[in-house]
């Protein structure tokens, strides 16, 4: 992730915008949800708004100052700013699922939430505000939500609780009735390009291009399939699945790659939960005759367009509606039972390549 203030935030304006308003106005809200697609920079953002909230003038009314910053143009020098961005600012506490003491599945502990209310309601150590960033609730059980909801229900004074979200509708209604919800949109291609170019000033522009075209604007997304080697990983599965002839050694060297072992193995999960979703989605849609506009930039990756020719070819539109449909259900219950990724993938390579689903027809009615 990306979190220095040295960077130029780009994108989620209209949030900004509206967050900045309420303070002006002498009505902020202490509960903030920020929704939207992984990778789009929901945790860059939530950073930011916490750099901008605690660098505000403190000197005569907090609120309503006639020179208070826009969001995105904070002095990255300014202490309370420069604290935060450090993730060393003692008013400001940040849970993820990516914490050491978070469960094996990725969960985030329901005691983690208990002692962000108990952070929350000490007294600010610099005088401003107290701010807590969970990232994600998505990573919360049903026991952690209701913790979480506790605290939104009596918040303490000066508090801010800034709530990530990959999925809106998972979100308990009596926590979104407690926050304002910003619904964030992926960033522009030039946008997504831009954000890879500071991340990798000295990348290979063609493989840049690749990630920005896979990871649909969102950045944080293709930062987490390069770290996680899962970029080149795909493209030697999709050589392999446009292939005429299936080979058993190339099939199971490429499953267990998938199938890495210890922290990679939930890394590695969800990029293919990830990149094999949008592959058998856009070649189901694709084999119906009707062109996926949501996918074009996906799809113009040439070793993409290859893998979608060849499971159109030979696949017919139903046998792949069922193939994605069982594929994402398989990869994702093995992230909930601690399975191995590796027999899953191998079984897929295997499916795809079986003489048995070769089109007999072309009927393409009710796939989905």
């Amino acid at each position: 992730m990306i979190e220095t203030a040295h960077f130029p935030l780009l994108g989620h304006k209209e949030c900004q915008t509206q967050l900045k308003q309420a303070f002006d106005e002498g009505r902020p809200h202490h509960g903030l949800i920020l929704a939207g697609e992984q990778g789009i920079g929901k945790r860059r953002l939530a950073c930011q708004i916490a750099a901008w909230v605690l660098s505000r003038p403190q000197n005569g009314s907090l609120f309503g100052e006639a020179h208070s910053p826009e969001i995105w143009e904070i002095d990255a020098r300014h202490e309370e700013a420069r604290l935060v961005f450090n993730q060393s600012h003692p008013d400001v506490k940040i849970i993820s699922s990516e914490d050491e003491d978070a469960t094996k599945s990725g969960q985030i502990k329901v005691d983690a939430i208990r002692k962000l209310g108990q952070f929350l309601s000490q007294t600010p150590a610099r005088g401003g505000w107290r701010i807590a960033i969970i990232d994600t609730i998505d990573a919360l059980n049903r026991n952690g939500a209701n913790a979480m909801l506790k605290m939104l229900e009596e918040p303490p004074d000066n508090a801010m609780i800034i709530v990530l979200t990959n999925s809106l509708s998972g979100v308990l209604p009596t926590i979104k009735s407690r926050c304002i919800i910003s619904r964030l949109s992926a960033l522009e291609h030039s946008e997504t390009l831009s954000v890879l170019n500071q991340i990798w000033p000295d990348g290979d522009p063609q493989q840049l291009s690749i990630l920005a075209n896979l990871c649909d604007g969102a950045p944080g997304q293709a930062q987490s399939l390069q770290l996680s080697g899962a970029v080149e990983l795909f493209e030697q599965s999709c050589a392999f699945i446009a292939t005429a002839e299936y080979h058993s050694d190339i099939s199971r060297k490429l499953a267990d790659s998938w199938g890495a072992t210890g922290k990679q193995a939930n890394q590695r999960r969800a990029s293919a939960r990830y990149l094999f979703d949008k592959l058998l989605h856009a070649s189901a849609v694709s084999a119906t005759g009707i062109s996926p506009q949501q996918y074009q930039l996906f799809m113009s990756i040439t070793f993409v367009a290859s893998a979608i020719s060849a499971l159109t070819a030979r696949l017919s539109a139903n046998d792949l509606a069922r193939l994605h449909t069982e594929t994402m259900k398989k990869i994702t219950l093995s992230g909930r039972l601690y399975l191995d990724l590796a027999p899953i993938m191998f079984h897929f390579f295997q499916e795809i390549h079986s003489q048995k689903h070769l089109k007999s027809g072309k009927n393409t009615e009710h796939c989905f």
